[in-house]
């Protein structure tokens, strides 16, 4: 038997391993619920909003226990030492046995929850939004848009103008100019958030007119073409996170629609420049009204009538639905 006094830290970090992991991931766990921390998290380039939206501080404490418990049994058999001599030890170096273990804790839990959440619909705006009424215009204004979306996309030929055209016509509530995606989100964020991408590059793009407004649009697909954009991270969309997103609530088409949509970011210098998307605006003032709503109000003019409480159908010309608090109106 060895005499505790003379036990120093030394031997008692022979016993200890060369990696923990304190905290774990199932692989049931994930973040496909929280598509607005994912969004926040595009938007900074940062892992922030993930990391404040669980707490782990039980989880680390109980594997933290574990662990020591684990150590005291190595040292009472190594010293040959009764369990209250063991306690001493473990009391007296604490600090640093559990600096040890937090030195060489190599768990991953933000990658781990990335790695199980699926891919998400995302859209790129090009900052450039065509107006609408696209079905009155002449042949020669329909033609004049084909030119401008070929520009932004580097279309030197005629192969995609038949496509184009038709998308231009459909989307007849004009809209944002976007290019659709499918790929996981931390595939999107930088190593470092100092040092963000300056180019995307895209190829078999789907590229699309959106109307996230009332909620319309048309879509085609640039297959066997390659283009770069210059990347402003504020241009990135999930799309379910709009509530009349092209995706699920247009047109109804499943996740992976844009699979064929290869994107690469990168830190190549690009060339032009590129309008930041208007749809920030839009995402600002539907995070005020949802702002407003959570303090039991409502908000004149917003238009989503879940939005507000108390909704009666006014049965009467003209009739409709109205708000009593805010006046709202949905005219039928």
């Amino acid at each position: 038997m060895q005499a505790t006094k003379e036990i120093s830290f030394e031997e008692i970090k022979s016993l200890m391993n060369d990696k923990y992991y304190l905290l774990f991931v199932d692989y049931n766990d994930s973040l496909d619920e929280h598509a607005d921390k994912l969004q926040e998290a595009l938007e900074t380039g940062t892992t922030e909003p993930i990391m404040g939206l669980i707490d782990w501080s039980f989880d680390e404490i109980l594997s933290l226990d574990n662990e020591k418990k684990e150590l005291k049994e190595k040292i009472q058999k190594k010293f040959d030492i009764t369990e209250e001599e063991a306690d001493g030890l473990m009391e007296k170096y604490e600090c640093e046995i559990q600096d040890y273990i937090y030195n060489h804790d190599e768990s991953t839990p933000i990658k781990d929850l990335f790695r199980n959440t699926s891919k998400q619909v995302v859209f790129y705006d090009t900052g450039y939004e065509m107006e609408s009424e696209s079905w009155s215009w002449s042949d020669e204004e329909i033609l004049e848009e084909v030119e401008r979306i070929k520009k932004i996309f580097n279309v030197t030929t005629s192969k995609y103008d038949e496509n184009i055209r038709v998308m231009i016509t459909q989307a007849t509530y004009g809209g944002q100019l976007v290019v659709y995606f499918y790929e996981k989100i931390d595939d999107l964020l930088p190593e470092d958030p100092e040092k963000d991408f300056t180019k995307v590059d895209f190829k078999d793009a789907s590229i699309a007119i959106i109307d996230v407004y009332g909620g319309s649009g048309d879509h085609t697909e640039l297959i066997e073409h390659s283009f770069s954009l210059p990347f402003k991270r504020k241009n990135l969309t999930i799309d379910k996170t709009i509530k009349y997103n092209y995706t699920y609530s247009v047109c109804g088409l499943m996740s992976d629609w844009c699979s064929n949509t290869i994107v690469k970011l990168s830190h190549e210098k690009a060339e032009g420049e590129i309008k930041e998307s208007r749809m920030n605006a839009h995402k600002a003032k539907e995070a005020k009204y949802n702002e407003v709503f959570a303090q039991g109000k409502c908000s004149a003019g917003d238009m989503d009538i879940n939005r507000h409480r108390g909704v009666y159908y006014r049965n009467e010309y003209p009739c409709g639905n109205k708000c009593p608090h805010c006046g709202t109106f949905w005219i039928d």
